[in-house]
């Protein structure tokens, strides 16, 4: 089962919690046997639009710039979550060094737009924001 908790101010905030919950049961559609918690928490004081990490096992960590607007903020949501689902799946390791079952060597320094899981994230994010935001 999948536990998701919310932290932080934003205006329309339920209207996110709805928003992530029904991006996650689009990416995750299966139900799972162990507890997992994703955290998001929404701030001002990130310089990055969003971030996602694994805090410890099954517990995943969520932060959204909320200096964005409501689309934007939902955008960057649906493409975190999609991080969440490739932790959640061990497609994507704590370490960012192994993308499914290769392992990226240490001497590999990948731009950010051209790492796997960057690209999966950037090409879902926008249709996921449009069915269900």
């Amino acid at each position: 089962m999948i536990n998701l908790y919310f932290h932080g101010r934003v205006k329309n905030r339920k209207r996110y919690e709805e928003f992530a919950c029904n991006v996650l049961n689009e990416l995750l559609p299966r139900t799972f046997k162990r507890e997992i918690e994703v955290f998001v928490h929404f701030t001002k004081n990130i310089a990055e639009m969003g971030l996602c990490h694994v805090e410890e096992k099954d517990v995943i960590g969520v932060q959204i710039n909320t200096n964005q607007s409501e689309g934007e903020i939902a955008q960057t949501l649906a493409h975190e979550l999609v991080h969440v689902k490739q932790f959640i799946r061990k497609e994507l390791n704590a370490d960012m060094d192994r993308w499914k079952r290769d392992r990226i060597p240490e001497d590999v320094m990948i731009p950010y737009r051209s790492q796997p899981w960057e690209i999966e994230a950037y090409a879902m994010e926008g249709w996921l924001t449009k069915a269900y935001w």
